[in-house]
């Protein structure tokens, strides 16, 4: 295990006696919780092929009153990338965007092609290997602020920041990654096609049920324009995740099949180059992504700009800690606010 500053500087993780272990800890992010008000600022971004995503801007909060705040100095900026099935009101992407605001940073959370607020607006669906989408939101919140920047990518979405990282010199020129300060991602997915496979054994086989259920029943309308679509979900609907990367997203997304959707999008292939300090977050007991995607001798080679931090529990996107808060908010908040430098750092447990 990777020592790393970050973890120096936190709690350690210590779940909820009534949520122990990787599948517990992972179906209690689907509790419902509390929503903090946010009043977002809603932006159409235009990308690079012509296509539309939304971001949804959250302006820094004073700590008494909950009163929006007009900045005119440089104020940090994070844009937040959720993962598959999420949007912008994913309860993570709340949690975490209501932490760092009450820290002075500004958040943009993002709706990719078809989810969210963009269900209605893109040409094309999302998939895990839409870098260029998160480039180019960085791009329209650079070009808009005048202060640091930070990315936080979430299962999904983390494979999506890392993919960007990695691929740093093939996106086009501004001020974005000189301006860039920090990135965190929680449990990404670095080797798709592992992660795929890893849910057709066992109880995992929950996820890949859940996930497939949650894909069919959202399918952008966009995908719904093609009659092949339609005849296929009439007459043979995929099984498994894996199936409908096979027969969905890579033919819509222009892949061949899943293999070389997944070969091609993984963010392993490109972690060595990552020069952005990066922070990584990821559970050993977590049952979609394995924990052989980060240590052995087939896991994805980092470079020294991405610290690890591996706890032994937490599993998928949980983290429910002893007092029923997600630990994970606290580690974000924290830092974010050590690597831009602003106000004070509540307590990484997950409290308020």
């Amino acid at each position: 295990m990777k020592t790393s500053p970050i973890a120096d500087s936190v709690p350690p993780f210590l779940p909820h006696p009534l949520w122990r272990g990787g599948h517990l800890q992972t179906l209690a992010t689907l509790r419902s919780g509390q929503s903090p008000i946010l009043r977002p600022i809603r932006h159409l971004v235009p990308t690079r092929d012509d296509d539309t995503i939304v971001l949804h801007e959250d302006l820094p909060t004073l700590p008494d009153d909950e009163s929006r705040l007009d900045i005119a100095g440089p104020t940090p900026s994070v844009l937040l990338v959720h993962g598959l099935c999420g949007c912008h009101r994913s309860s993570y992407m709340v949690r975490i965007a209501d932490r760092l605001t009450r820290r002075g940073i500004r958040v943009f959370r993002m709706d990719q092609r078809g989810c969210g607020a963009a269900t209605k607006l893109s040409n094309q669906i999302t998939h895990a290997g839409r870098s260029d989408d998160c480039a180019d939101a960085l791009d329209y919140i650079a070009s808009r602020t005048d202060g640091p920047l930070g990315v936080a990518g979430f299962s999904m979405g983390g494979n999506q920041v890392l993919r960007m990282l990695g691929h740093r010199s093939e996106h086009h020129s501004s001020d974005l990654f000189d301006r860039l300060f920090a990135a965190f991602v929680v449990a990404p997915p670095v080797d798709l096609a592992r992660c795929s496979r890893h849910m057709l054994t066992g109880l995992r086989r929950i996820y890949s049920r859940y996930f497939l259920k949650r894909l069919l029943r959202g399918l952008p309308h966009v995908a719904r324009r093609h009659q092949w679509v339609d005849d296929l979900l009439a007459t043979a609907p995929p099984k498994t995740l894996w199936d409908f990367d096979d027969r969905l997203t890579a033919p819509l997304a222009g892949f061949e099949d899943a293999r070389h959707y997944y070969e091609t999008c993984s963010a392993r292939r490109v972690t060595r180059s990552i020069r952005t300090p990066t922070c990584l977050v990821a559970a050993i007991d977590d049952p979609i992504v394995p924990l052989t995607c980060f240590q052995g001798d087939q896991a994805a080679e980092f470079s020294t700009s991405v610290q690890q931090v591996l706890v032994p529990g937490g599993g998928h996107l949980g983290f429910v800690d002893r007092r029923g808060n997600c630990w994970i908010d606290g580690v974000a908040e924290t830092y974010f606010s050590t690597q831009f430098g602003v106000g004070s750092i509540s307590s990484a447990t997950g409290e308020p």
